[in-house]
């Protein structure tokens, strides 16, 4: 394998672009789910408003349901954005290991943005820790070396995301402050969404690279194809991506796995 390959698929491990891009997406900069945005803003708005009432006022709890990259994890940090938080994120499987983990990623009295992503996977005992998160704004963590509970208060903001919701507890789903349903993106939009990306990288690129990317139902491998297309045109010292770059792109993805 020549050096420039070692290049290239050493840009697996490069830094996530997109990464870079959901550090500053807000809610009014999204594309699609016009609908779900609306409800948000309007959420967001209004818990300013009234915050300039009660400074003690709770953030919000929101529960975003949503098939397999149908963007979840983009519209949560355009919802944190847009509250103007830090923002913290873990799987479910991470919170179910026992009270320290739960105790350890919600960090009792920091105001943050909590993303619990996965949410259809929490055990039990979780889904009863987190149902408190939401409607008493506390944080109970058994220790059973100990033999005893520790209660924290609450302040930050909340956001599950899941699949479905067959297997939340009812009362999570009926005390959340919003449920937002998100669907599959359209062509339309999934063109908007990869120009949009562009712009924010500030590329030049072929319509081809455009044409063939939104024929890609996968938004995550979208995605991923964008960002190592243009890795692949840095390491050739390019300019623009062009339908190489690209097809070199998927060629890597496919080698390691990420198609399968």
């Amino acid at each position: 394998m020549n050096v420039e390959q070692n290049n290239i698929e050493s840009s697996l491990n490069i830094s996530d672009i997109n990464s870079a891009f959901e550090q500053v997406i807000s809610l009014n900069r999204l594309i699609g789910n016009r609908a779900v945005v609306e409800q948000l803003n309007i959420l967001v708005e209004q818990y300013f408003h009234d915050h300039q009432l009660n400074k003690a006022l709770p953030y919000p709890a929101i529960l975003i349901i949503g098939g397999k990259n149908s963007g979840r994890r983009t519209l949560a940090r355009a919802i944190c954005n847009s509250f103007c938080l830090p923002y913290r994120e873990t799987i479910s499987k991470c919170l179910c290991m026992g009270g320290d983990s739960l105790d350890e990623f919600f960090l009792a009295g920091k105001e943050m943005c909590y993303h619990v992503s996965e949410a259809q996977d929490l055990s039990n005992y979780t889904q009863q820790a987190i149902h408190r998160l939401i409607y008493d704004k506390q944080l109970t963590v058994s220790s059973p070396i100990e033999k005893h509970s520790y209660t924290y208060p609450f302040r930050g903001l909340l956001i599950l995301s899941a699949l479905e919701t067959n297997n939340l507890a009812p009362q999570i789903i009926k005390d959340c402050t919003a449920v937002c349903r998100i669907k599959e993106y359209s062509i339309e939009e999934r063109k908007a969404i990869v120009s949009q990306r562009f712009e924010f990288l500030g590329l030049k690129y072929d319509k081809e690279v455009l044409d063939a990317l939104t024929q890609i139902v996968d938004i995550a491998i979208i995605m991923k194809s964008t960002e190592l297309a243009y890795k692949v045109m840095a390491t050739y010292g390019d300019t623009k991506i062009t339908s190489k770059h690209l097809k070199k792109a998927i060629h890597l993805l496919a080698a390691s796995g990420y198609l399968a």
